[in-house]
C-alpha cells in the first residue's frame, strides 16, 4: 500500500515512475486523466442522466439489456452475498443496469451504482471499467489504482462485452469494498460476458443461430461457437469463440457468405432439425452444426442457405429497391467508403428520404461503435439547440437540470452524428460548432474540462448552402468543413423505379414500427391492383417518400385485411381528377399546383398574394398542402410558395 500510495505522489509532482511499478494500462489511463485535468484529489461527483436523454440510452441499448438480463440476475445470486455489486454500462460507460450486494456497506459504491451514472474516464478517472472498454480486454482496478483517490475503497474487476459482429457494446463491472482477489469471481464474470454476446446474437432478427462444435451433440452454452446466418446465407454475427476458430473479422467483413467458409455450406439447413449436420472448412476441419434447442421448428422449415451474388442461383435484389433509384444507391455506396473519413452533406427535398439515408450510412459503416444521434437544427428554440448540441454541467443556467445534460456531440461519440436541418442553425451557434468540428473536442456550458471527440458527421438540408452563403446566413468555412462528401437525394417525381420503392414501403408496413406502437399492421402480404400502381408511377408526388408512405399507411389501414389495395383506397384529394385524366394532363396538372422547393412560378405567387382573389378551391389545396409538407411550418411554406408569412395567415383567415 506505502508503496502504492509514493507512486501516486511521484506521479503527482511529475517524477519518473519505473515502468513494471503499475500496470502498463492502469498506468496509461492515469496519464490520460492526467492530460485531460482531472485531480487526484478531488471530489467525485456523479452526474447522472435522466428524462429524455436517459430514455434514448436505454431504448438503444435493448438488445443488450434484454440479452443481459437472464445472466446478471444468474451473476448476483452467485456473488451478491460475497458483498460484490454488478454494474451494466453501455460502449459510452454510461451505467443502464445496476444491481448492489445484499452486504452493500459503503455509500461511495451505493452512489456510483445508479442507472443513467455517467462513468466514463473523463467523469470519474481511472476504473476497471474504463480500462475495460479503451483496452477491451479483462481487468482489475483496485482500490489506490484508481485514479481518483475518493475510490480507494473500490475494488473492482470488468470485462468488455462484444456485440454479434465484434464490437464492443458495453462492460461488465463487478466491485467491492473487500480486497478480495480470488479468481474464481472473476472467471464468472467472463463467462457472464461471454454468454451475453451468445445470447445477442441468438435474437438476431431474421437469422438463424447455428451452434458450431468439434463433436456430435455438443452443448450449446456461454462457451460454445456460435454463429447467426440469414435466409441470404450472409453471416450476420458470431462469438469471439467462432471467430477465433474460422477467422472471421466481421468488422471489417460485412458480406461475408457462409459458403466462404463450408465446403458443402450450400445444403438446406432444415438437415439440422435431423440432428447434427457436419461442415467442411476449407482448411479440411470437420465441425458439427447443430441449432439451440429454443429456437423454433417453424424458423427452421423456412431456413434454406441461398448461393452469394455473382453464382447462378444467386437470390439478387435490385439496386433501386432500397430509394427507387440506381443513381441513389450507387451514391450511397460510394459514401459507405468515405463515411469513415469525410463528413456526409445530404441534399433533397422535404421528405426524399435523408433521415432513411442517414440511418442507412450509419448501420453500414464499419468504423460506428456507438449510436446514431440525431439532432434537428429547425425542430429546437434557438435558445435550447446550444445546450441540446453541446451540454452543459449542473447549474450552467437557470432552469437547468441539476445533474446536467451530456449534449448530442458527447452522446454521439464512438459513432455519427446527424444534424438534420443544418442550413436553418442559427449563425452564432454556426462558429461554436465549427471549432468542435476543428478541434474534434467539446467543452459543456458552464465550464469543465473539453473532452475529445471520435464520431462521424452526417448533415442534410433541404436549403440552398451556397445561396445562403451569398446572402450570409451560412458560414462558408462550416460549408467546406460539412461538406466531404455530396449525395443529392432526387425528388420522387424524378426517380426511375418509384413503384419498387412503392413496394418496399409496403412491405415495411407488414413489420412492427418500434416508433410508432399505435400502427395498426396487417401480418398478410399486400399486393397493388394495376390501376394503383399505374397512378403511383404517374402521379409527381409532391411530399415526395413520406407524401407516398403515408397515402400506403391510408390505404393499408382502411382497406379489408390481406385484400390488394386499389385506388380507392388512397386518400380523396389526392385521386380527385385523376380517372378521367391522361397521364400527361395528369403531369401538367400537379406541375402547375406543385411547384419544386425553393422555384415556385411567379404567376402562383402573384395569385396567392392578391386582396381580391379571395381563396379558391386550387389555392385552399395548395397551401394546405405546402403546410403538410413542411409540418406546419409556415416560414418555410411561405418561403416555398414564394410569398410572405403574413399571406398565408391572411389567406387562411388567422390574422
Amino acid at each position: 500500500m506505502s508503496n502504492l500510495i509514493d507512486l501516486r505522489r511521484h506521479f503527482q509532482e511529475g517524477r519518473s515512475v519505473a515502468d513494471n511499478a503499475l500496470d502498463r494500462h492502469i498506468f496509461q489511463s492515469w496519464q490520460r486523466c492526467a492530460s485531460m485535468g482531472l485531480d487526484m484529489m478531488g471530489k467525485a461527483d456523479y452526474n447522472l442522466l435522466d428524462g429524455r436523454a436517459l430514455d434514448r440510452v436505454l431504448d438503444r441499448n435493448t438488445p443488450l439489456l434484454q440479452a443481459a438480463e437472464p445472466h446478471v440476475q444468474w451473476l448476483q445470486q452467485a456473488i451478491s452475498r460475497a458483498g460484490w455489486s454488478i454494474l451494466l454500462t453501455d460502449s459510452q460507460n454510461i451505467a443502464i443496469r445496476s444491481v448492489r450486494s445484499s452486504q452493500l456497506q459503503d455509500v461511495r459504491i451505493d452512489s456510483a451504482f445508479k442507472v443513467g451514472t455517467l462513468l466514463s474516464e473523463a467523469a470519474i478517472g481511472t476504473s476497471a471499467m474504463s480500462c475495460a472498454l479503451t483496452d477491451q480486454r479483462f481487468t482489475r482496478v483496485y482500490g489506490f489504482e484508481h485514479y481518483n483517490e475518493y475510490h480507494r475503497q473500490f475494488h473492482c474487476a470488468a470485462t468488455p462485452i462484444f456485440d454479434p459482429r465484434g464490437k464492443v457494446c458495453g462492460v461488465l463491472d463487478i466491485t467491492s469494498a473487500n480486497p478480495d482477489r480470488n479468481e474464481g469471481v472473476f472467471l464468472l464474470l467472463q463467462q457472464c460476458a461471454r454468454q451475453i454476446q451468445t445470447d445477442m446474437i441468438r435474437q438476431l432478427p431474421d437469422s438463424l443461430p447455428i451452434v458450431l462444435s468439434s463433436t456430435p451433440n455438443a452443448g450449446s452454452g456461454g462457451d460454445a461457437m456460435v454463429l447467426a446466418v440469414n435466409p441470404a446465407g450472409y453471416i450476420t454475427g458470431a462469438n469471439r469463440l467462432a471467430c477465433q476458430m474460422l477467422g472471421l473479422q466481421l468488422q471489417d467483413d460485412r458480406r461475408l457468405h457462409f459458403e466462404h467458409l463450408f465446403d458443402n455450406a450450400s445444403a438446406d439447413l432444415s438437415r439440422l432439425q435431423q440432428g447434427n449436420l457436419p461442415l467442411r472448412l476449407h482448411n479440411g476441419i470437420t465441425l458439427f452444426a447443430q441449432i439451440p434447442a429454443t429456437i423454433h421448428s417453424t424458423t427452421i422449415n423456412s431456413a434454406r442457405i441461398r448461393h452469394p451474388p455473382g453464382s447462378v442461383q444467386a437470390d439478387k435484389q435490385t439496386a433501386s429497391t432500397l430509394f427507387g433509384d440506381t443513381r441513389i444507391n450507387e451514391n450511397l455506396t460510394k459514401a459507405c467508403r468515405v463515411i469513415t473519413r469525410l463528413p456526409i452533406l445530404l441534399q433533397g427535398e422535404s421528405g426524399t428520404g435523408k433521415e432513411v439515408a442517414a440511418t442507412y450510412l450509419h448501420n453500414n459503416s464499419a468504423a460506428a461503435d456507438g449510436p446514431l444521434v440525431s439532432l434537428n437544427c429547425a425542430a429546437i428554440p434557438e435558445n435550447l439547440i446550444e445546450s441540446e448540441l453541446f451540454g452543459y454541467q449542473p447549474g450552467a443556467f437557470t432552469g437547468a437540470n441539476k445533474r446536467g445534460q451530456l449534449g448530442k456531440l458527447r452522446e454521439a461519440n464512438g459513432g455519427t452524428l446527424f444534424l438534420d436541418e443544418i442550413g436553418d442553425m442559427p449563425a452564432a451557434l454556426q462558429t461554436r460548432l465549427l471549432r468542435a468540428l476543428e478541434t474534434r473536442e467539446v467543452a459543456p456550458l458552464g465550464g469543465g474540462p473539453a473532452q475529445a471527440l471520435n464520431f462521424q458527421l452526417i448533415c442534410a438540408t433541404h436549403q440552398n448552402l451556397p445561396q445562403q452563403i451569398e446572402s450570409g446566413t451560412f458560414r462558408l468555412d462550416l460549408y467546406y468543413r460539412i461538406n466531404g462528401f455530396k449525395l443529392t437525394l432526387l425528388p420522387l417525381r424524378e426517380r426511375q423505379n418509384v413503384l419498387a420503392l412503392a413496394n418496399t414501403l409496403l412491405a415495411d408496413l407488414r413489420q412492427p414500427n418500434q416508433q410508432d406502437s399505435r400502427l395498426i399492421v396487417h401480418p398478410a402480404g399486400r399486393s397493388l391492383t394495376p390501376e394503383l400502381q399505374r397512378f403511383i408511377v404517374q402521379f409527381p408526388w409532391p411530399g415526395n417518400v413520406r407524401q407516398l408512405k403515408h397515402a400506403l399507411i391510408y390505404a393499408d389501414a382502411l382497406a379489408e385485411s390481406a385484400a390488394p389495395l386499389t385506388l380507392a383506397d388512397l386518400p380523396e384529394e389526392l385521386t380527385t381528377g385523376y380517372a378521367h385524366a391522361q397521364p400527361t394532363e395528369l403531369t401538367n396538372q400537379y406541375a402547375t399546383e406543385y411547384q419544386p422547393l425553393g422555384s415556385p412560378t411567379q404567376h402562383l405567387a402573384h395569385s396567392l398574394s392578391q386582396p381580391e382573389h379571395s381563396l379558391n378551391g386550387e389555392n385552399i389545396r395548395l397551401i394546405e398542402e405546402t403546410l403538410r409538407m413542411y409540418d406546419g411550418n409556415v416560414s418555410k411554406a411561405a418561403n416555398h410558395l414564394g410569398v410572405a408569412r403574413s399571406t398565408i395567415y391572411r389567406k387562411l383567415g388567422k390574422v
